[in-house]
């Protein structure tokens, strides 16, 4: 199950949802940040893909690239040393032709929990995995638009750097474990990738 983190913004002009995935008994949840894309209505999701986005490393936060590449908002210094989320200019983030999901992956990354150490993933398959629950409890149970197998949307692996293979061995999974997502995934983008 998930558990929501409220995220609450004047600038939002889509949907914005946040929170945890669960995907172990003992604490671990993998943080996500979702922003449906811009202009759309919640009505209307479905009808544009979500890019699933995982940071390299392992074990970089998603977040800079969140707020200084792709997202739709950017967080600039202010007067004082402060911070400021604004929105990014339209033609500048993939969030207007797309919903984007970032994933803070493997446990323990960014504001992921891994409950203790013994959870951490010691490979690819492993942080693959754990991706692969998380999506799979996304899209089946947090999100009550994607609920329902009629209203998923198209899904976009997209891995940067060592999450290139990751993002390769997700779509591994999602095939040979027959997941429920397996008829929603249409593609994955290696960005850079880290590959053998």
């Amino acid at each position: 199950t998930c558990q929501d983190v409220n995220f609450t913004s004047k600038l939002a002009n889509h949907t914005i949802k946040s929170g945890y995935t669960k995907i172990g008994d003992k604490g671990q949840g993998v943080y996500y940040i979702f922003y449906g894309a811009l202009n759309t209505t919640v009505a209307d999701l479905s009808k544009k893909p979500v890019v699933v986005y995982l940071e390299g490393g392992p074990g970089l936060s998603t977040f800079l690239v969140n707020f200084q590449a792709i997202g739709p908002y950017d967080i600039i210094q202010g007067v004082n040393s402060t911070y400021q989320m604004t929105p990014r200019n339209a033609n500048n983030t993939w969030n207007t032709e797309f919903s984007l999901l970032f994933i803070e992956s493997p446990i323990g990354t960014g504001a992921s929990t891994a409950g203790d150490a013994s959870y951490f993933a010691n490979s690819t398959s492993d942080i693959a995995s754990q991706v692969l629950k998380s999506l799979e409890d996304f899209f089946g149970n947090c999100y009550s638009i994607f609920t329902n197998k009629s209203t998923t949307p198209s899904i976009i692996l997209q891995g940067h750097s060592f999450a290139g293979r990751v993002a390769i061995t997700l779509a591994n999974q999602i095939i040979e474990t027959n997941s429920p997502l397996r008829n929603y995934t249409k593609g994955v983008m290696a960005v850079s990738p880290a590959l053998d």
